[in-house]
C-alpha cells in the first residue's frame, strides 16, 4: 500500500498555518468592532460627511478637508454613509439580522454612529485584503517558508491590527505603504512591468491618504537604480531603464492621485499647497494636542 502523504508535511503545514492565521486575522479585525469609541473617529465622520456633499454638488474643492490629507479614509466614510443612510430607510426586522447590520446601543440612540461603524468594516477588510496581496507578491521574492512566516506575523501584528479596526489614517497607511515596497521588490527579482505600475499605484494611494507616503519614493529612485545596474551591462542600458522605470513609477502614482481625489481636477494648486504646508507646519510645531511617549505626556517626544 502507497503511504498516505501527512498534512504535517511542510507544503501542507504552511498552507494550514497560513489559512489558520488569516481566518484569525480577519476575525480580529471585524469581531466586537463596535464595542468601543476613539477620540479622533468623531473629526473622520465629519469630514467624510463634507467629502461626501462636496461630491454630491460637484463642488469637488469640498474634497480637500485637511493637510492629511485623507482621501481613502474619506472614502471609506462616504461608503459608510450611503450605507447607513440605506439602512435607516430599512425595514428590518429580524434580530439577528439587526445585530450585524447596526452598532451596539443603536436602538437607544447610544454608541457608535452608523456611519463610523461601516467605514471601520470597510477599513478592516480592506487592510486584511492587503495582508493577502502581501502574500501574494511576497512569492516573487521570497521563499515560500519565509513568506508564510513574513505573512503570519504581519497578519497577527497586534498594533498593525488595532489600527486596522479604527476609521483613520494609518492602518491603511500601512497596508497601502506595504504593498507599494512588496511590488517593488517583486519587480526588481521578476522584471514584470505590471508590478512596477502596482507599486506606483500603491505609493500614490498611501500618499493620498497621509503625506508621509511620498517617502516612498526615497526608497522607489535608488531601488530602481540598483536593479537596472545589476540586471543590464552597459552603462547607458542601465541608465535609460533606470529613466524609464522612475517614470512609469512617477506616473502611476500621479495618475491614481488625480483619479482618485476629485480636488485635483478642479483645484490642484490648491489641494497640493494645503498638504505641503500642511506638513510643513507639523512638522516644524508640537502637536497641539501633545504626544504620549515613552510613559510621558510631552509636547515634542524628541530624542532624549
Amino acid at each position: 500500500m502507497r503511504p498516505i502523504r501527512a498534512l504535517s508535511s511542510p507544503p501542507a503545514l504552511r498552507t494550514l498555518l497560513l489559512v489558520l492565521a488569516l481566518i484569525v486575522s480577519l476575525t480580529l479585525r471585524l469581531g466586537r468592532i463596535d464595542a468601543f469609541v476613539s477620540v479622533d473617529e468623531h473629526n473622520w465622520r465629519t469630514r467624510s460627511i463634507e467629502f461626501y456633499q462636496g461630491l454630491k454638488s460637484r463642488d469637488y474643492i469640498q474634497t480637500c478637508r485637511t493637510e492629511h490629507p485623507g482621501v481613502l479614509t474619506m472614502w471609506a466614510g462616504v461608503a459608510g454613509c450611503r450605507i447607513a443612510a440605506r439602512l435607516a430607510d430599512a425595514n428590518i426586522q429580524s434580530p439577528w439580522l439587526r445585530t450585524v447590520l447596526y452598532p451596539q446601543g443603536h436602538e437607544q440612540g447610544i454608541g457608535l454612529y452608523p456611519e463610523t461603524f461601516w467605514a471601520r468594516r470597510m477599513i478592516a477588510l480592506s487592510t486584511w485584503l492587503g495582508v493577502v496581496g502581501l502574500y501574494l507578491l511576497g512569492r516573487h521574492f521570497m521563499s515560500a517558508r519565509v513568506n508564510t512566516l513574513a505573512t503570519v506575523l504581519i497578519a497577527l501584528d497586534p498594533f498593525y491590527l488595532a489600527l486596522s479596526r479604527l476609521h483613520h489614517l494609518d492602518g491603511l497607511l500601512a497596508c497601502l505603504m506595504a504593498l507599494s515596497l512588496w511590488a517593488l521588490l517583486a519587480y526588481g527579482e521578476r522584471g514584470h512591468r505590471g508590478v512596477l505600475v502596482l507599486s506606483g499605484v500603491m505609493a500614490g494611494l498611501a500618499t493620498l491618504n497621509k503625506a508621509p507616503g511620498v517617502t516612498l519614493a526615497l526608497a522607489a529612485v535608488p531601488a530602481l537604480g540598483w536593479y537596472a545596474w545589476r540586471n543590464l551591462g552597459a552603462a547607458e542600458h542601465r541608465a535609460w531603464r533606470w529613466a524609464a522605470d522612475v517614470l512609469i513609477w512617477s506616473t502611476a502614482a500621479t495618475v491614481v492621485g488625480l483619479v482618485v481625489w476629485p480636488a485635483m481636477w478642479t483645484s490642484a494648486r490648491f489641494a497640493v499647497e494645503r498638504v505641503i504646508g500642511g506638513v510643513l507646519n507639523q512638522a516644524g510645531n508640537p502637536h497641539e494636542k501633545g504626544n504620549y511617549f515613552l510613559g510621558a505626556i510631552v509636547a515634542d517626544p524628541g530624542w532624549r
